[in-house]
């Protein structure tokens, strides 16, 4: 079973992030991106010929602001943004709609191998996301 992905950010690295781990990784289907930084980006699609063989159509880019729809609409199971830290890996979440909170780990890539961090963390999905916006 592949694990619905959704990628808030449509920017270099946000770019970047999805190439280097979720392009060609069957584990993973991203659904979708988010957009803030890049005017009028919102409606196109990240490219199927960057995107690669599993996404043939592309990746549809949508506002950031309709996060919650596109997590229901598409039955999302976690949602990727950049950490903190520059440098420093993406940030995993999965979204728990009963406690409207996020649970997420830290990932880090070292050379061509993604190491996630052991600690467990949560947060209430307003304070999270006010961080990214």
């Amino acid at each position: 079973m592949t694990i619905r992905t959704l990628i808030m950010g449509a920017a270099g690295r946000d770019f970047h992030n999805f190439n280097v781990f979720f392009r060609d990784n069957k584990d993973y289907e991203v659904v979708a991106f988010t957009a803030t930084q890049i005017p009028n980006i919102e409606g196109r699609r990240y490219p199927a010929e960057l995107a690669g063989s599993l996404y043939p159509e592309g990746i549809p880019i949508y506002p950031e602001s309709e996060l919650q729809d596109l997590i229901r609409k598409y039955k999302v199971d976690q949602v990727v943004t950049k950490k903190n830290v520059p440098l420093e890996g993406v940030k995993i979440l999965s979204y728990d709609y009963e406690a409207d909170a996020y649970t997420y780990v830290y990932a880090y890539k070292s050379g061509s191998t993604w190491t996630y961090d052991k600690s467990i963390y949560t947060a209430a999905r307003t304070d999270l996301e006010s961080r990214y916006k």
